[in-house]
């Protein structure tokens, strides 16, 4: 039986795609560079914005890197954010069943404490881990291991919903279950045990409020899950 839940961020509970493509490409072409499709699959979704510079931009100065991390930070700054369809119904539904949850991104804590802020989620989770936390960030799998750690719970025995290839990795190699979200069917070849197009496929099903009878159905795919309806629930600690 599954004991918790960790969420990605970006394309997972957020829709931030388009604004990501702009951003990165902005900077590609002030450089010289087109990014194709698979930059942004390997490179750039689900990955620290570092991570992203040393990968397609390794000859940037070290000011050049400060100027662009300095202007990402603006931009996200000044983003209105949006979920992704029936994400702040399910979420809402996992806290009031008391099941542990996790936010794991590979994005800065000034960026995720605005997306809290704007959708209203300051009670939804129990752990918030960032890029400020980890050395390594995703395909590596530190940040779900730490995020399972202070959740006092077996990676084994957490479900991870992930957008990206690098999250997805992340999770498989941490050990953990993960469902893949978004249109990218080739997450399943990345280790996704199932894709769903968005949260309206994704739903917590309890009986008699018993945790032997809770399930998650996400898309055709059922887990148990260990809920506790009577937990004292945790308050987004990062």
């Amino acid at each position: 039986m599954f004991k918790a839940i960790a969420f990605d961020m970006d394309g997972v509970l957020i829709d931030t795609q388009s604004s990501v493509k702009e951003f990165w490409n902005q900077v590609a072409t002030g450089c010289g560079i087109r990014l194709k499709p698979s930059d942004f699959n390997q490179f750039i979704y689900g990955c620290q914005a570092s991570y992203t510079l040393d990968r397609l931009f390794p000859k940037l100065t070290s000011i050049e890197r400060a100027v662009v991390l300095s202007k990402l930070e603006s931009h996200e700054a000044t983003m209105t954010y949006q979920e992704i369809i029936g994400v702040s119904t399910f979420l809402a539904s996992v806290r009031e069943a008391g099941v542990k949850t996790a936010l794991v991104t590979s994005a800065s804590a000034s960026k995720v404490n605005e997306v809290i802020y704007q959708m209203k989620w300051q009670t939804y989770f129990d752990v918030i881990v960032t890029a400020e936390h980890i050395a390594q960030g995703k395909p590596a799998p530190d940040c779900y291991l730490l995020a399972a750690e202070r959740l006092n719970v077996d990676p084994g025995s957490c479900i991870v919903f992930e957008d990206a290839s690098s999250g997805v990795r992340s999770a498989v190699a941490a050990g953990m279950y993960v469902a893949g979200v978004g249109v990218d069917r080739l997450l399943k070849g990345e280790g996704a045990a199932v894709v769903v197009d968005n949260f309206k496929s994704v739903k917590l099903v309890s009986k008699n409020g018993g945790s032997s009878k809770s399930h998650i159905h996400i898309g055709e795919v059922s887990v148990p899950i260990r809920t506790s309806y009577n937990r004292t629930l945790g308050s987004g600690k990062e």
